[in-house]
């Protein structure tokens, strides 16, 4: 994008507020040719690769399995802004921001699918996770908000979006360790993420147990007619931090009864309590693992950290 870009702003099609920094803005909008697409506006690390970037990578993976981007664009870093002004040296370098742009194909939310034609697609998709990982990459922020199709004449296909968060593992990161946070959206965060007072180095494991978050709260919102968000009282304690890994811990008692209602989906709800139990297994190794190992995930040796990431032989891991 430049100076001569001529951009008409038709709707916001999603804001994300943030607790620290700037949030992201989605808009869809018009192009001088008539054209409609979609603008996104974000403010991530400085020094962290564009999107841009990080997307013309992923596609080398999974091909139309990303969005198409158009045009894109950087401006000015939030140093050298206002706050220049207002507060003269309160952002450290390294925790500096700059204004990014991009302009890309206006795709169709996940939800909106039902049936067989959402299973399909989200399947697609998490296969494509496992594609990304063998191209050394993670995505890092499976939400429900970032599962999107494409639909061309009969074909829907499956999009993975929004690549801000995600890490390219070929490249060393030029930021601190401290910037290194975990990532991700509170309702649909893997268990593990919520472990305190270690770092948790972020696996492909950890993308795809967000991804079965999401299949089960996109099927719950539409079994409540509330695409928006849950009235669900379990998945309302999935937004919780203090609550949300507890809760989940607890899917196989709920997905027992009535608490979790599936919709069109209700035919795979015996396997799915299936990959919950597996993960509920998982996750009592991975417990006892610690506790008898008295270390942290980054004192791991390798033997130990292949233990670990597979979840004492209940995952395959990433290798």
């Amino acid at each position: 994008m430049d100076d001569n870009t001529v951009l008409t702003i038709i709707r916001t099609m999603y804001v994300q507020w943030c607790p620290f920094g700037r949030g992201t803005a989605v808009y869809e909008v018009e192009a001088t040719d008539g054209r409609r697409i979609a603008l996104k506006i974000s403010r991530p690390y400085a020094s962290r690769p564009h999107e841009y970037v990080l997307l013309e990578k992923a596609r080398q993976a999974l091909g139309d399995g990303v969005p198409i981007v158009y045009g894109h664009g950087a401006g000015e870093l939030v140093s050298t802004g206002p706050r220049q002004i207002l507060a003269p040296n309160s952002i450290k370098p390294e925790e500096d921001r700059r204004l990014h742009m991009i302009l890309m194909e206006v795709l169709h939310p996940l939800h909106e699918l039902t049936g067989a034609q959402y299973l399909g697609a989200w399947i697609e998709i998490v296969n494509d996770l496992e594609l990304l990982r063998g191209h050394e990459m993670l995505h890092r922020d499976i939400s429900s908000a970032n599962l999107m199709y494409r639909k061309k004449e009969s074909k829907i296909r499956g999009v993975l979006g929004d690549f801000d968060l995600s890490s390219d593992l070929e490249t060393k990161p030029t930021y601190s360790p401290h910037l290194l946070h975990r990532t991700g959206t509170t309702p649909f965060l893997a268990r593990e993420m919520f472990v305190k007072h270690d770092y948790v180095p972020h696996l492909l494991r950890h993308d795809i147990e967000s991804a079965i978050y999401v299949l089960i709260w996109d099927a719950v919102c539409r079994a409540s007619s509330k695409n928006g968000g849950p009235n669900n009282a379990v998945l309302l304690l999935w937004l919780d931090p203090n609550t949300s890994s507890v809760a989940k811990g607890s899917l196989m008692d709920y997905l027992a009864g009535d608490d979790i209602p599936l919709a069109e989906l209700e035919p795979i709800r015996r396997p799915l309590r299936q990959v919950i139990r597996m993960l509920g297994k998982g996750y009592i190794d991975v417990d006892w693992l610690f506790d008898n190992l008295g270390k942290t995930r980054t004192e791991l040796n390798k033997e130990e950290s292949q233990t670990w990431e597979s979840m004492c032989g209940h995952w395959a891991t990433d290798e």
